[in-house]
């Protein structure tokens, strides 16, 4: 069962209730009305639920510009005084009582923390067969600026700071409002270097017992990934500002696709798909904003790109400088990835010494894919987890895994 919580820049909607095909498992959805130093925002209905259809080839360059009118993503910004008083979230259950829960099993709740230009409703088959397997609950939380899928009110705001500082103190907020002394956390990309970062910073706060960290590493981002990422976020607001896509235009996904291709070279339909979840057909705070007649933002594109990402491509070694973390720590990467998995930047004998300074707890484990570990790989992927975070272990596995045992 999976029950969902909305609130903090969110705000209140109507309770619906949904059926998920994964596990067959009927999900609640509860909206709590709640507010953030000024009026709070629920995100805009998610976009484009029609599958894409590429009957016809079109010439975006006989799209029409926006005319030089950019939208006003300034207006929508709330400064906060520290972290978020209240999150969006969702609680995954187990199917057993605790009464029957395995001595094996974990009694810590698992912290489930998404990547940039994703949000918690992307990890819901995942976080369910982990919440399953491990009969210990699961909570996917989205932190400050990641998108919802719920339904809106057309009021979207931004929190104000936005940077790694703020996201791990969010983190801590979210723990210490739950009671969580102790925590499992799964952070995929952004997610893991919040994780990270807290299992260094912040020990007195919160315990993490273990961490997984899927596709991100200890150590500046290696060039490639800083390509990708600054590549995704021009053609988002291209998209926004520029494409000449209007919201009520019937081959609305065809043509944004086209640009994505032809403009910025994003051919794969998976990554096409993942990054048009930030943008949508709806106006997101009409009373703020006024009309806008093209793709609006649901997160903070301009931002993101001149102050968020400057400081996410670098590690803060000074910051960090002399901290060492005891968590056991789980990377998990795709071979064939821009971000960790970059030309196998991991297996060097430096890289491993790099990350043993500060985590020498840690194990690596590889998959044939991109950077959509999670997606490409689930059921490798869950089980690779679900096997980390049980409470005892083989003592033959963890002699096998200092024998460097990295890759499946």
């Amino acid at each position: 069962m999976l029950r969902s919580v909305s609130a903090g820049l969110f705000k209140s909607a109507a309770t619906g209730t949904v059926v998920r095909t994964a596990f067959k498992a009927t999900t609640a959805t509860t909206k709590i009305d709640v507010s953030l130093s000024s009026s709070a925002a629920v995100l805009a209905n998610a976009l484009f639920n029609c599958k894409p259809h590429f009957a016809r080839q079109f010439n975006t360059s006989s799209l029409l510009s926006n005319s030089g009118k950019q939208f006003p993503e300034e207006k929508l910004f709330v400064e906060s005084l520290g972290p978020l008083q209240h999150f969006e979230f969702d609680v995954h259950n187990p199917d057993h009582s605790f009464l029957e829960k395995s001595p094996n099993n974990p009694n810590e709740p698992v912290i489930l923390l998404p990547n940039l230009f994703s949000n918690k409703n992307a990890y819901n088959v995942e976080a369910n067969e982990i919440a399953k397997t491990l009969e210990t609950k699961v909570y996917a939380v989205n932190l400050r600026n990641q998108y919802s899928n719920g339904s809106g009110s057309n009021d979207i705001e931004f929190a104000k700071p936005f940077d790694l500082d703020s996201l791990v103190s969010d983190l801590v907020q979210f723990c210490q409002q739950n009671n969580f002394e102790k925590i499992l956390l799964i952070g995929d990309g952004l997610g893991g270097r919040i994780g990270l970062l807290a299992s260094l910073l912040k020990q007195k706060e919160i315990d993490i017992a273990k961490l997984v960290v899927v596709e991100n590493l200890p150590g500046d981002l290696p060039q490639p990934a800083i390509d990708t990422l600054n590549n995704w976020t021009e053609a988002l607001q291209y998209l926004v500002n520029d494409s000449g896509i209007k919201k009520g235009d019937k081959e609305l996904r065809e043509k944004a696709y086209e640009v994505l291709g032809e403009k910025f070279g994003i051919e794969d339909s998976q990554t096409k798909k993942f990054l048009l979840n930030n943008v949508t057909n709806q106006s997101v705070n009409l009373q703020k904003t006024g009309q806008y007649q093209f793709l609006e933002p649901k997160v903070p594109l301009n931002y993101i790109k001149e102050e968020f990402l400057p400081e996410y491509f670098k590690w803060p070694a000074e910051t960090v400088s002399g901290l060492t973390s005891e968590s056991p720590v789980l990377f998990l990467l795709g071979r064939h990835s821009p971000f960790a998995g970059s030309k196998d930047i991991y297996k060097s004998i430096e890289a491993k010494n790099k990350i043993a300074k500060q985590f020498p707890n840690f194990e690596i484990k590889t998959f044939n894919s991109n950077n959509f570990v999670i997606n490409n790989q689930s059921s490798h992927v869950t089980n690779a987890i679900c096997q980390f975070l049980i409470t005892e272990r083989n003592p033959e596995y963890d002699r096998l895994r200092q024998q460097d045992q990295y890759e499946d």
